[in-house]
């Protein structure tokens, strides 16, 4: 869950030895809902043998998820496997969704996390209750190496360089990628230090912490950093902005690519053009101003982003701070969909206009709302 493939290798390797010496490999992701855990994963453990075929693990961040590693040994092979033997389990129980990565080379199935996470969105409404992420290439991919590491870093300067920066820059990172409970579950710390940790970091990079938007660029930025590390100090006032940096290929590609799924639906015109997308993101995703702005009914704008989450195959509504949401069924969960999304509408034109926060010295910050 945190992308430390070297370290996973060596843990699982007495647990399951041979696990993670394919090529490549899968990580699917089974919701429960409602079903009880434990009864579910011994029916998993039971699908899968003990030859390397794959291996089950309880989610530590999530009580009701169960995780599965599941390498394909076979390069031919279309998927795992273990992928295969989950697909009946999940088509036999119509309690149970299934979210699948993509196959993708072992170094990279830190990745796999994200996009079978993000996939539960369909499998929910799939017939089948399982759906696997398309793999297409990501935001990260698509952003000018060089632009970006000049704009996370500038974004960053005030706590690069800390004593302990990596690892705060990491924990950090997981405390916006997640809910905070789920977060301190994750890396074994309580919920108010991580809180701490993460509202003193957008404080000290000029952010706002109770804005989702704000959130949202500390996010990207350290996604960044961690993918391409610091860049030189570059002269006060040439650093790019977010807004230049996304609004130019190939990242205008796939924000159009990403967001095609809306405008190939044509049952309603305010969900299909982004209409109450857009609007939602601008008023930092709070669904009662969004009613008021677009004069729908609450309920109405949530039913939209609920039909945008399946479409889209990203968490929307449930990747929300608790003080964003109006019932319990939104609970929180992980937020790379509010990312993705927020990039790809402020990479397409469109109204109202979407801008990220940029680093106070790259031209300013967003207007606030």
């Amino acid at each position: 869950m945190t992308g430390h493939i070297e370290s996973a290798q060596r843990i699982l390797g007495p647990l399951s030895p041979g696990l993670l010496d394919t090529e490549d490999a899968q990580i699917a992701i089974i919701d429960c809902a409602a079903g009880p855990r434990d009864e579910v994963f011994a029916r998993v453990k039971s699908r899968l043998d003990d030859e390397g075929n794959g291996l089950a693990v309880r989610c530590p961040a999530f009580e009701g998820h169960i995780i599965v590693v599941a390498p394909r040994p076979d390069p031919g092979a279309p998927e795992a496997p273990a992928v295969a033997r989950l697909r009946t389990l999940v088509a036999d129980n119509g309690l149970l969704s299934l979210g699948i990565s993509p196959v993708l080379p072992v170094e990279e199935i830190g990745n796999g996390y994200s996009m079978a996470y993000d996939a539960i969105a369909t499998a929910r409404i799939s017939p089948t209750r399982a759906a696997t992420a398309t793999g297409t290439p990501g935001l990260l991919e698509a952003l000018d190496p060089a632009g970006a590491r000049q704009w996370a870093t500038a974004l960053l300067s005030p706590v690069l360089g800390r004593r302990g920066g990596d690892q705060q820059l990491s924990t950090v990172g997981l405390g916006l990628e997640f809910e905070v409970s789920a977060a301190s579950r994750i890396l074994g710390i309580h919920r108010n230090t991580l809180s701490r940790r993460v509202r003193g970091m957008l404080q000290a990079t000029g952010l706002d912490p109770d804005r989702t938007l704000d959130r949202i660029s500390l996010s990207l930025a350290l996604q960044i950093h961690a993918l391409h590390g610091p860049a030189p100090r570059p002269a006060a006032g040439t650093v790019p902005g977010l807004a230049g940096l996304v609004d130019r290929e190939p990242v205008t590609t796939w924000a159009a690519a990403a967001l095609a799924p809306l405008r190939q639906d044509h049952t309603d015109r305010r969900t299909t053009d982004g209409g109450t997308l857009r609007a939602w993101a601008a008023l930092d995703f709070r669904v009662d101003a969004t009613a008021r702005e677009t004069g729908l009914y609450a309920a109405t704008v949530r039913s939209h982003i609920r039909t945008a989450e399946g479409q889209l195959d990203w968490m929307l509504l449930s990747a929300l701070p608790t003080g964003h949401l109006t019932t319990d069924e939104d609970a929180p969960r992980k937020q790379s969909g509010l990312r993705h999304l927020a990039v790809a509408l402020q990479a397409t034109p469109g109204s109202p206009p979407l801008r990220l926060p940029d680093p106070v010295h790259a031209g300013g910050e967003a207007p606030r709302p």
